[in-house]
């Protein structure tokens, strides 16, 4: 009889200290008790616990990339009203292009998912860029509503893209003891990259015009994907495995996304942190995005500038906070960050419209940005814990989903409310949203097992 000892989900050059470490006991020989070499086992299985806490390096290359596509959308974001004000688009319309980007995510997120468990992780992580890097340099030449339209499409495609196969390269290099530290710079670095290009968006349009930094970003996505083509691929295939081609393929893929979400959705845990994940982005895009500016500028008198502050602060407690918050996810558990950080957000929706000096907005702002903080990683890291290697993929898409449809609701939904009852009333549904939904997350959802996945 044989005991066989083999860890999964870890690179390459991780599956190499594990065969070392385990060179003793790969194969024991069993005595006639049952019993093995306690000792040596003891010491294999504390050297492989070692192996699977350490974070893979290839997580730092792809936390690079996030952060350049961080800093091209942000170089974009304070650009794009004064470009559409300048081909003569309406109100209406700009809000369907900025919505479109959004539907066109939530779309592709079901065939990224799909190509990235036939063709792997890195042809998402090259060819998202690229298109994306395409869609946005060609907005620079965009002279009507309906070439904006497409262009958004096609960039919000490439997003999808991008995200998809990092999200899951990620999952393959990590364990359950290191997910939400290996999930957390991708996180972090988009937002340090946020944080830079809006600054750095105004300064290329004013110095040079309207139309460059839309250059600079196709630029700059493009050295993303040369950056991606470098990783080496972590999906691997089974010899017996068959690889379905063409659009037969995909569209059985969307035929049958109901059957695949459905006993997905069946499981406490998925439902659970799903719906918190699109309340949290609900909320965030409808409370601290949209009406947030509103209430400073018009209560506190804030500038454009001290405005820019202010996320400024949110980031860098995002980016300073970040590992601290995935160490405490990967040690003591996903629920013992994901629970707090409700309560934090909760909190913070509910007594920002109630602040009567900028010290208490200044206050609560940071109770907010530390509960987002500590909520980053934990949906992503929660999801990919409790769903098998052949779930995972429609399991994350179903999460951004659900993410992506809080963005585009979140802004309009919650300006709605504001505008036809007061902000107050706004806020207060968007911590009743927060507080239903961890409240749901904290009773109903299990904590995920430790192992090697």
């Amino acid at each position: 009889m044989e005991l066989r000892i083999r860890a999964r989900g870890v690179s390459t050059e991780d599956s190499q200290k594990n065969t070392q470490l385990g060179s003793k006991v790969d194969v024991h020989k069993l005595g006639g008790n049952g019993t093995v070499l306690e000792k040596e086992l003891e010491e294999t299985e504390a050297g492989m616990s070692v192996v699977k806490e350490t974070l893979d390096k290839r997580v730092w290359q792809v936390a690079l990339s996030s952060f350049m596509m961080g800093t091209a959308i942000g170089v974009v974001m304070p650009i794009m009203p004064l470009f559409v004000q300048k081909l003569d688009i309406s109100v209406a319309e700009f809000g369907v292009i900025v919505a479109v980007m959004g539907g066109a995510r939530i779309v592709a997120n079901i065939p990224s998912a799909w190509f990235a468990e036939r063709f792997g992780r890195t042809p998402l992580m090259i060819g998202g860029p690229l298109l994306t890097a395409f869609g946005m340099a060609a907005t620079a030449l965009a002279t009507s509503f309906q070439q904006l339209v497409t262009l958004r499409v096609i960039t919000g495609v490439g997003g999808s893209m991008q995200m998809s196969g990092s999200q899951l390269y990620l999952a393959d290099i990590s364990s359950s003891h290191n997910r939400a530290r290996t999930m957390a710079p991708l996180m972090a670095s988009f937002s340090a990259g946020a944080v830079a290009g809006p600054a750095l968006g105004g300064f290329l349009a004013d110095s040079y015009g309207l139309e460059t930094p839309f250059y600079f970003v196709g630029a700059a996505i493009f050295a993303v994907a040369l950056n991606n083509y470098t990783l080496p691929e972590t999906k691997t295939w089974q010899a017996h495995e068959p690889v379905e081609l063409g659009v037969g393929s995909l569209l059985r893929e969307f035929a049958t996304t109901g059957a695949q979400w459905r006993p997905l959705l069946a499981s406490r845990d998925v439902s659970s942190v799903v719906l918190l994940h699109g309340a949290y982005w609900t909320v965030s895009a409808g409370c601290m995005w949209t009406l947030m500016p509103l209430l400073a500028s018009d209560t506190f008198g804030l500038s454009a500038s001290q405005l820019g502050t202010v996320f400024i602060v949110q980031s860098g407690i995002n980016i300073a906070g970040s590992q601290p918050a995935a160490w405490l996810s990967d040690k003591y558990g996903r629920k013992t960050t994901i629970v707090p950080a409700c309560v934090l957000l909760a909190g913070g929706a509910l007594l920002l419209p109630h602040a009567t000096s900028l010290e208490q907005f200044s206050a609560v702002w940071v109770a907010w940005s530390c509960g987002a903080t500590l909520m980053a990683a934990g949906p992503v890291s929660y999801i990919s814990d409790v769903s098998t290697p052949a779930e995972r993929g429609q399991a994350l898409a179903m999460l951004r989903s659900a993410g992506d449809l809080g963005l585009m609701l979140g802004a309009g939904g919650f300006g709605a409310v504001a505008q036809l009852c007061s902000p107050h009333v706004a806020y207060t549904l968007g911590a009743a949203m927060i507080t239903g939904a961890g409240a749901n997350f904290a009773l109903r959802a299990n904590e995920p097992r430790k192992d090697a996945t």
